[in-house]
């Protein structure tokens, strides 16, 4: 086969199948540059859809992290309460057991006119004046109170006037006046704070 186009024509072909491959490549690159364009837009809403959850996540967690928070110092407070109260509860004196130990070693004929029970008087105790129609009756009241060494650790007699009493055998005990006078010293046990 012969060839008999011109050179031109030739050239013109030959220009032309070259515009056709560039063309396909500029085609070709424009489908990467559409594909890289697409790729960069889903990975960029990816991105914003997981930035997204996660502030929505950050801002839930802190706020859960806040209630704790408060909820805490709500719990550090109501500890710091109970410590408060234990302490409280730890030097409370239960008076009432203090009282009834008291009566529960004064006979009938005994009164006491003069009882001053307060915190101070726990460590270096207290003074009662107490009166008495007879003179056993007076000393079994010091007997009586050392019987009961959890509420009085120490007991004894810092006067004591039996000059007064009139014993009057025959006479009722009603009758006979209150007349023994005695004032007896009173040391409270250490753990009448907080008996229990």
């Amino acid at each position: 086969m012969i060839n008999l186009l011109s050179y031109d024509k030739k050239s013109e072909i030959k220009v032309g199948r070259q515009n056709v491959t560039l063309l396909k490549a500029l085609a070709l690159t424009g489908a990467a540059a559409l594909m890289v364009s697409l790729l960069s837009g889903g990975a960029y809403a990816v991105l914003v859809t997981a930035r997204d959850q996660a502030t929505t996540r950050a801002e839930a967690n802190q706020s859960k992290m806040n209630e704790y928070s408060n909820k805490k110092a709500e719990i550090d407070k109501y500890t710091a309460e109970l410590g408060v109260a234990k302490s409280i509860l730890d030097d409370e004196v239960d008076y009432v057991k203090i009282f009834l130990a008291i009566g529960a070693a004064l006979p009938e004929d005994v009164i006491i006119e003069q009882l001053d029970v307060k915190p101070e008087n726990f460590e270096s105790g207290l003074s009662m004046l107490v009166y008495s129609r007879t003179q056993d009756s007076m000393i079994s009241v010091k007997d009586n109170m050392q019987k009961v060494p959890e509420i009085f650790k120490n007991v004894q007699f810092s006067s004591l006037d039996f000059s007064k009493c009139k014993d009057q055998p025959g006479k009722p005990l009603a009758a006979t006046p209150y007349a023994c006078e005695a004032t007896l010293n009173v040391v409270f046990n250490e753990k009448v704070k907080g008996i229990q």
